[in-house]
């Protein structure tokens, strides 16, 4: 699943940066406030289709730094999420590797797993710091294996930035997992699901501390 990181060329930057450019734009929806729980408040969206919009705001008492330290390296999201079974580093590119290419397995229980290679892009304005994602396809991105479904489509971000009541944390995804997916799965995993992912994201960043 490696390769070396000069396999990607400036096309490959100049792609991303248009893209990035015009995902805030493209991920616009009506979010209603659906729950609140353990310093997280979880919104619903209007659903297109397949594509499963997913968005939760945090606010803890912890550093941002601690938090920052997770999210900046994708690559090791295996050892964070349970939801995550593989994150393995492919490439990355630009300054301070602000590029990152990363191939990841998703944990469908009891469904097939997932299989999907995400560019990252790491990017800083004023007090927020941004982590964005988005899926890439056929064929920039290397052919999954057969035990694997393709995810049909994956983009968002994550952003941390303090406030006067403690550092919050906003994960904005759009997600389309592909093949036959039950309603009650998909109903788990925007309720209980995007909470379990909120709270291993915490711990992970408990343990990041001095």
């Amino acid at each position: 699943m490696k390769c070396s990181s000069n396999r990607y060329s400036f096309i490959y930057l100049t792609g991303a940066l248009v893209f990035f450019s015009v995902l805030t734009a493209r991920a616009e929806s009506t979010w209603i406030e659906d729950e609140r729980e353990s310093g997280c408040i979880r919104y619903k969206g209007k659903r297109q289709t397949n594509l499963l919009p997913i968005k939760v705001i945090c606010t803890w008492e912890i550093s941002a730094r601690a938090l920052h330290s997770v999210l900046s390296k994708p690559e090791d999201f295996e050892h964070c999420f349970s939801r995550v079974k593989v994150s393995n580093r492919i490439s990355t590119a630009g300054q301070l590797d602000v590029y990152r290419r990363v191939f990841q397995v998703h944990d469908a229980s009891p469904l097939r797993d997932r299989g999907l290679y995400l560019d990252y892009r790491l990017s800083q304005r004023d007090e927020r710091w941004r982590l964005s994602f988005q899926l890439v396809l056929p064929p920039q991105a290397t052919p999954l294996d057969d035990n694997l479904i393709p995810v049909k489509q994956n983009y968002g971000y994550w952003e941390v930035k303090e406030t006067d009541l403690g550092t919050q944390v906003t994960m904005e995804s759009f997600y389309d997992p592909g093949g036959s997916v039950p309603n009650f799965l998909v109903r788990w995993f925007v309720g209980s699901g995007v909470q379990k992912m909120m709270d291993e994201l915490k711990e992970c960043a408990l343990l990041r501390l001095p």
